[in-house]
């Protein structure tokens, strides 16, 4: 509550430690704390985007902007003016994107189009895709105006945190892949971004995909991640003690 946004947090460890629990927790005391305030947040879990063809940035913007759509209406009940024609671009900016659900990206947004390009066009599918596919800067665009029409309940401005989890459970290209399409949406004010991953895979992955750069997975970690926490690692003695503590006592 009290961080400037524009920041990414990284929850670091490896596959099975806990950091979707931490970060579940998290997003609870977003919405129930202490200080009565509500954050909009929301989740983008990578893996469900494996077999996605085009690039991860489209579904973690969609996302975005979905979430910022939904908080637009619920600080408007009625929209009008500014507010309602930015609402209908960012909905027809995702309704394009159902409209090319048979161009081989189903899953990245629901929607109620149902276009098959090989019954309208003679047009290969990739030069399809090209053609009828927003770009990342509209979204990135529709993004920066959503924020500036929402209010924060904090002084900092803080208008949504994102929660990126389950780059454990991706490819290693596709890992990377996320990884990197986080930094085209790092320069977006208002935003907190809270990112589950394993430190020791990524750090791999960076330092074998710029191998010829020279350039250390991380040294690129830390421009990233500005906050970094790592679960803890527990061990036998730990877990026996919480038993003896805890759960003994309560044992008839």
């Amino acid at each position: 509550f009290g961080t400037f946004p524009k920041i990414t947090i990284g929850i670091s460890g490896e596959w099975g430690t806990g950091k979707s629990t931490l970060m579940k927790l998290i997003q609870e005391n977003l919405k129930e704390n202490d200080e009565k305030i509500v954050i909009p947040s929301t989740w983008f879990n990578a893996w469900r985007y494996e077999r996605e063809e085009i690039s991860s940035t489209y579904p973690l913007i969609l996302t975005i902007i979905n979430t910022l759509q939904n908080q637009l209406k619920l600080q408007n009940s009625t929209l009008s003016g500014t507010a309602k024609s930015l609402w209908e671009k960012a909905k027809k900016y995702s309704t394009m994107f159902s409209g090319s659900i048979n161009v081989g990206m189903e899953g990245i947004v629901s929607g109620t189009l149902d276009i098959d390009p090989k019954n309208i066009s003679d047009t290969p599918i990739e030069e399809f895709r090209k053609k009828n596919l927003p770009t990342i800067q509209e979204g990135i665009e529709i993004i920066e105006d959503l924020q500036k029409q929402l209010k924060s309940p904090l002084s900092n401005n803080l208008k949504l945190v994102v929660f990126i989890d389950d780059l454990d459970r991706c490819s290693p290209p596709k890992a990377l892949e996320v990884f990197e399409s986080m930094k085209v949406l790092l320069d977006l004010e208002g935003i907190v971004y809270v990112l589950g991953i394993s430190h020791e895979t990524i750090d791999k992955l960076i330092s074998a995909a710029y191998k010829d750069a020279e350039i250390r997975g991380k040294d690129y970690i830390r421009k990233i991640i500005q906050i970094p926490i790592q679960t803890p690692i527990w061990d036998a003695k730990d877990i026996q003690e919480i038993i003896q503590k805890n759960i003994v006592p309560k044992l008839e």
